[in-house]
C-alpha cells in the first residue's frame, strides 16, 4: 500500500505542476506571412535588422509628413514556429 500512495503522490503532484504550468504560460506557434503596410525608412530599416524580407516596395508611392518619408512595402516576415508564450500580467487584473 506504501508504494501506491508514493505513485498516487507523484501523480497528482504531476498533475498539479502541469495546471500551474499552463495557468501560466502556453504554447504558440507562428508561421511566416507576409503583409503590406505604410513604414517610415527607420520602421523598414529596422524591420529589415529583425529578419523581415522586402518583397515589393512601390516605386512612386513615397510621401513626406512632418519630415518623415514614408513608403508602402510588402514584407515578408519570418516565422518563429513553437515557442513558449510568458505569462502577461495583463490577462490576470484584480479589480
Amino acid at each position: 500500500m506504501n508504494k501506491r500512495r508514493k505513485v498516487l503522490t507523484a501523480v497528482t503532484l504531476g498533475i498539479f505542476a502541469a495546471i500551474l504550468f499552463f495557468h501560466y504560460y502556453s504554447f504558440g506557434y507562428e508561421r511566416p506571412h507576409r503583409s503590406t503596410r505604410i513604414m517610415t525608412v527607420a520602421e523598414k530599416a529596422a524591420a529589415i535588422s529583425r529578419g523581415a524580407k522586402v518583397i515589393k516596395a512601390s516605386k512612386g508611392g513615397r510621401w513626406v509628413d512632418n519630415g518623415e518619408e514614408f513608403q508602402t512595402i510588402e514584407m515578408e516576415y519570418p516565422g518563429r514556429g513553437l515557442y513558449l508564450s510568458g505569462y502577461s500580467s495583463r490577462h490576470h487584473v484584480v479589480p
